[in-house]
């Protein structure tokens, strides 16, 4: 959990709220925007242990699965100061099996909020329709839901 904050979680089988989300080119993207396909979406932080790691994990995942079955979107949740190390960070581990996106508001990030969040990596899986079928700290669910 982050800075002691409680949320109330998201209900799986229910529409995702609305979200938005800033790509590292800049670019606006909402969850309705990529409504069509799956969408996996892991919250993550340079600066949290476990995250990198998670990340790195759903890209290996994502080569295996292919980019073309679903959006994967990693959105880091890091400050703004740290925008030039997280773009580093993505290029060195070779995470472009991912979209990427940050807001530079930590964990007052829009779309954290609007999801939800409430701790890190925070992975959410939606359906093609926009339904939540997961949200949680694992990528087990992501893995199952594409193995079938």
């Amino acid at each position: 959990m982050l800075a002691g904050k409680s949320t109330p979680s998201l209900t799986v089988g229910q529409r995702t709220p609305y979200a938005r989300f800033t790509l590292l080119n800049g670019e606006p993207v909402t969850l309705g925007d990529l409504r069509g396909k799956p969408v996996a979406v892991i919250f993550w932080a340079s600066t949290c242990t476990h995250s990198p790691k998670t990340v790195e994990r759903l890209n290996r995942m994502v080569a295996k699965i292919g980019k073309d079955k679903a959006t994967f979107l990693a959105a880091s949740l890091d400050k703004t100061e740290a925008i030039a190390e997280v773009k580093e960070m993505i290029r060195l581990r070779d995470m472009d099996n991912l979209t990427h996106a940050i807001s530079g508001n930590a964990e007052y990030d829009e779309a954290y909020l609007a999801l939800k969040g409430s701790e890190l990596p925070y992975v959410l899986l939606i359906a093609a329709d926009g339904v939540l079928v997961y949200a949680g700290g694992s990528l087990g669910a992501v893995e199952e839901y594409f193995e079938k």
